[in-house]
C-alpha cells in the first residue's frame, strides 16, 4: 500500500527571503540553483514534488518562491534532517517530508511540477523508466517536470563511483527518455560550465582523499549517502569563502553559463518538460 499525505494550503511564511539562495555551497550549485530560479520565476505558483530532498537547498528555493509540496527522500538520515530543518514549514503546512521510494509513492492529488536535482543517475535502466512514468502519472496536465543530472560521460570520474551512479547523461538521451513517456521537452541545456570543468581536477583530488574509502560498499549504500556528504572545501566551506561563494560574486560566472548552455562539455544537464497527453495503458 502506498503512503499518502495531503498538500494543504498554508499561510505565507517569512523564513527565507524570496528566491533565496544559501551562501557558502559550492559553486556549481550555486550556478544551478540561479538557473532553476529563473526557470521556476516563470511558472505559476503551485505544488511540487521534490524527488530527493538531500541537503534541502532546493527545498528552501522553492518554499521561498511560494511553492508547497511534498519532499520524498529515500535516506531515513537525510529525511530526518529535513525534518527537522523545515519544522517550521511543516508545522505551517508548507511542506511534507517523506520517507520513501519515489517508485512506489502516489499523493493524494497530481501536483503542478515534479523536479529532481541529481537522481536519476542512480538508477537501473528499467527504474530509470519508471521514474518518468511515475513522474507523468502524478503531474497534473499542463504541469512541469524539472531534471537536473550530472551530464557528459567523457567526464566520468571518482566521484561518479563514489556517489553510486549509473550514468552521465547527454542531451540525446535526455530528449529521448522524455519524448519516449508522452511529454513535451521545453529545454535541456547544459550549466556550470566552465567553471565546473575547471574545477574537476581539484575537486577530484578531494573526493579521492576524503571518500576514497566509499568505494568498498555497495552501490545502493552509496547512493543513500549521496545527499549528505562531508567533504571539505567542496560540500562545505570555511565562513570566509562566502565571500566569494554567493551569487552575487558568481554572476560573471552565471552569465557565462548561459552563454555556453549548448557547450557540448557542460558536465550538468538541465531538462524540463511538460505533460500534455494521459499516459498510455499498459
Amino acid at each position: 500500500m502506498n503512503t499518502q499525505s495531503p498538500i494543504t494550503p498554508h499561510p505565507n511564511s517569512n523564513t527565507y527571503h524570496r528566491g533565496q539562495i544559501q551562501a557558502g555551497l559550492p559553486p556549481g550549485t550555486i550556478l544551478q540553483m540561479m538557473y532553476l530560479r529563473r526557470q521556476i520565476a516563470k511558472l505559476r505558483i503551485g505544488t511540487f514534488v521534490e524527488v530527493g530532498g538531500g541537503d534541502g537547498y532546493l527545498t528552501m528555493l522553492l518554499m521561498s518562491m511560494g511553492w508547497r509540496g511534498i519532499t520524498i527522500e529515500l535516506d531515513t538520515t537525510s529525511a530526518e534532517m529535513l525534518k527537522t530543518r523545515f519544522a517550521k514549514e511543516i508545522d505551517a503546512q508548507q511542506l511534507v517530508v517523506v520517507c520513501a521510494d519515489f517508485l512506489t509513492y502516489t499523493p493524494q492529488q497530481s501536483v503542478d511540477l515534479v523536479i529532481s536535482s541529481m537522481v536519476i543517475e542512480h538508477l537501473p535502466d528499467n527504474q530509470e523508466s519508471q521514474f518518468i512514468a511515475q513522474s507523468h502519472r502524478i503531474t497534473r496536465d499542463g504541469g512541469h517536470i524539472i531534471i537536473l543530472t550530472p551530464m557528459s560521460p567523457v567526464h566520468w570520474g571518482i566521484e561518479d563511483d563514489i556517489a553510486g551512479h549509473m550514468r552521465r547523461y547527454t542531451r540525446d538521451r535526455l530528449n529521448w527518455l522524455l519524448t519516449t513517456h508522452q511529454l513535451q521537452v521545453v529545454k535541456i541545456v547544459g550549466l556550470t560550465y566552465p567553471i565546473s570543468n575547471l574545477l574537476l581536477p581539484l575537486s577530484n583530488a578531494l573526493v579521492r582523499r576524503h571518500e576514497s574509502a566509499k568505494l568498498t560498499v555497495d552501490k545502493y549504500q552509496r547512493t543513500l549517502e549521496s545527499g549528505h556528504r562531508d567533504v571539505p572545501l567542496k560540500t562545505h566551506v570555511p565562513l570566509i569563502l562566502r565571500l566569494i561563494m554567493n551569487e552575487y560574486a558568481l554572476w560573471p560566472l552565471y552569465v557565462i553559463q548561459d552563454w555556453c548552455r549548448n557547450h557540448q562539455s557542460a558536465m550538468v544537464g538541465y531538462a524540463e518538460a511538460i505533460k500534455k497527453e494521459p499516459y498510455p495503458a499498459s
